[in-house]
């Protein structure tokens, strides 16, 4: 079982032609000296960080580096627990129970035509859907851009440069709180969306690379466009959970928090655009957000 639970992440290794706009500075409103919020993607390609102009330049010069998540509670024996619970079914909602043979056989072989080899279905029933669904994008995503490093996720190197650089790390969630989001839905609604993911296959591939491209480009009205798509990305009540409440959650901390320290804040790109985004909701909190051109 922690086989299993020791799911990998992809980061997507390709050739990066332009510099990305993704670092926005923050400054105003009581702020004595200035935070940056920068996008990440979970697909970005090694050495992303290095492409982002002035990142580097922010973080030596925050006393803070925030991210969604403090990285470290992944690795911690207590999270390890904390992700296994999360991960692993109650015994009446196995996938053997909650999905059809029929269901099951075509998420199996899917399975097995990513990883090239027979997956027993044995081995994956005892997992949530929702996380076979994550499993899945991850191998959609490795078939779109070939070469990945699964230890070099674009949050954790942001973090790792943070700590190197003598910041203290911090997360503007919890472990449990991040999985509950991820994993916490009714199991009979994960089970859905993965069957939906199984007949999505046939073009997940090239809207892994399109939203990719759309990351490194800096387009985050694409990117979000993508992410917010009910047919391919989420329905309008599972963006208002997973992308909208949190922005509101996190900028209500950021305006109090900003006049005291300065900070470096890591968070999906996806959560930085539009009417809801977190740069316009600084914006309508009297900061002033502008984007870092070198």
């Amino acid at each position: 079982m922690k086989k299993i639970v020791m799911t990998f992440v992809a980061v997507i290794a390709i050739s990066i032609s332009a510099q990305a706009q993704l670092l926005w500075k923050i400054s105003g409103n009581g702020i004595q000296k200035p935070s940056y919020l920068v996008g990440t993607h979970h697909i970005a390609p090694m050495g992303m960080q290095d492409s982002i102009a002035g990142l580097k330049s922010a973080i030596n010069s925050v006393d803070q580096v925030w991210g969604e998540l403090d990285m470290s509670e992944m690795t911690s024996p207590q999270g390890m627990a904390e992700l296994q619970k999360h991960m692993v079914a109650p015994a009446d909602s196995t996938l053997e129970k909650v999905l059809s043979h029929a269901q099951l056989d075509s998420v199996v072989n899917l399975l097995g035509k990513y990883a090239g080899m027979a997956i027993p279905a044995a081995q994956i029933s005892p997992l949530r859907p929702a996380v076979i669904s994550s499993q899945l994008a991850v191998l959609q995503s490795m078939k779109a851009i070939q070469g990945f490093n699964p230890n070099a996720q674009l949050d954790g190197i942001i973090q790792q440069l943070g700590a190197q650089a003598g910041k203290s790390i911090h997360g503007l969630e919890t472990m449990s709180q991040q999985l509950g989001l991820l994993y916490g839905a009714p199991i009979a609604q994960q089970a859905a969306d993965l069957m939906k993911a199984v007949r999505n296959d046939n073009i997940a591939t090239a809207k892994a690379k399109e939203m990719a491209q759309a990351y490194m480009s800096g387009n985050l009205d694409k990117l979000n466009a993508m992410i917010t798509d009910p047919e391919t990305g989420m329905t309008s009540q599972e963006a208002e959970k997973l992308i909208y409440n949190r922005n509101s959650a996190w900028v209500d901390f950021l305006i109090g928090a900003l006049p005291t320290t300065s900070m470096l804040i890591a968070v999906g790109a996806g959560h930085l655009p539009g009417e809801k985004g977190v740069i316009t909701l600084l914006q309508k909190a009297g900061f002033n957000v502008t984007p870092v051109e070198d």
